[in-house]
């Protein structure tokens, strides 16, 4: 099992890397702010879902 810092590390490293992918995809597909737009609201549901199940982990 991974260390607490190595959990958040990949969590927030996966937001980043999954941000930046939707928003260049849809920054291509549609215009500049929806990519924005996606890119964030993507990064943002990578890292709830993260900080999710770390919390899930955590409890005894």
């Amino acid at each position: 099992m991974a260390s607490q810092g190595e959990s958040t590390t990949f969590w927030l490293g996966g937001a980043v890397a999954i941000g930046l992918v939707m928003g260049l995809v849809l920054g291509f597909a549609t215009s500049v702010y929806g990519g924005v737009i996606a890119g964030v609201a993507a990064a943002g549901v990578w890292f709830i879902v993260g900080a999710l199940r770390r919390r899930r982990a955590a409890r005894p």
